[in-house]
């Protein structure tokens, strides 16, 4: 898996790179500008994913009570509550202490937590509620750094290349400089070490679902370029 990050990382570099450095240097150094106004666009993501963090609470709850049930042997019913109340989380984790804990730690809960929820009144929701809570919160904010990369990169792209028609009204020529060709290096590195990498490390911390299989925490750690990019930008 940490080759197929690496080769995706090299892939997204170079498509920067040659959609960049193609132009002519003034309009390379629109690109850039406007790449790093998206990636310091999604700075703001934790500020706005609180609000669409419940869209995806419900579909994450569901498939940790159904991963609870799987360790518990009982069915999986219509809610994560429902199937959460089937389940006695406290002694499921007596019978089986080391699978129930790394089942919580997929979810970005410490089994401490979980079992303190399950001690408390209506124990089935405060279960689903914190379950939930991580990993429908990454997915929140992922999206709403996308979303947000995307809207700051095309409003930046569109004003900047209207000032930049309205002065110069002869059409310069498209080709491969000097210059054109370092900021076209230079986008494709901030695209990359402060675009993708900060949303690939939102789900470093689980382990559900695809994650797990993948095993995207170890694969991020031995990816040779991941680190790089990660080491180039402090934020992350």
């Amino acid at each position: 898996m940490n080759i197929l990050i690496d080769i995706f990382l090299l892939l997204l570099i170079a498509l920067v790179v040659a959609a960049v450095a193609r132009k002519n240097t003034a309009r390379a150094a629109i690109r850039l500008a406007a790449v790093a106004a998206a990636a310091a666009g999604m700075l703001l993501a934790p500020y706005l994913s609180p609000a669409a963090a419940p869209f995806f609470a419900a579909p994450v709850q569901r498939s940790a009570a159904a991963d609870f049930a799987r360790l518990a042997n009982t069915p999986v019913l219509n809610s994560a509550e429902e199937t959460l109340g089937k389940i006695d989380l406290i002694q499921l984790q007596q019978k089986q202490p080391e699978k129930f804990a790394e089942t919580a730690e997929d979810y970005g809960v410490s089994p401490e937590e979980l079992l303190q929820a399950a001690k408390g009144a209506n124990a089935p929701a405060t279960e689903a509620a914190l379950l939930g809570e991580p990993l429908s919160r990454a997915l929140a904010q992922a999206c709403c750094s996308a979303v947000i990369m995307l809207v700051v990169l095309l409003l930046v792209l569109a004003v900047l290349n209207a000032l930049f028609r309205r002065q110069r009204k002869a059409k310069s020529k498209q080709k491969v400089t000097a210059g054109s060709a370092v900021i076209g290096i230079l986008t494709g590195l901030v695209a990359a070490a402060f675009i993708a990498v900060p949303l690939f490390e939102m789900f470093r911390p689980f382990s559900a679902g695809i994650l797990g299989t993948m095993q995207w925490d170890a694969a991020c750690g031995r990816s040779v370029l991941y680190r790089l990019l990660q080491w180039c930008n402090p934020l992350v």
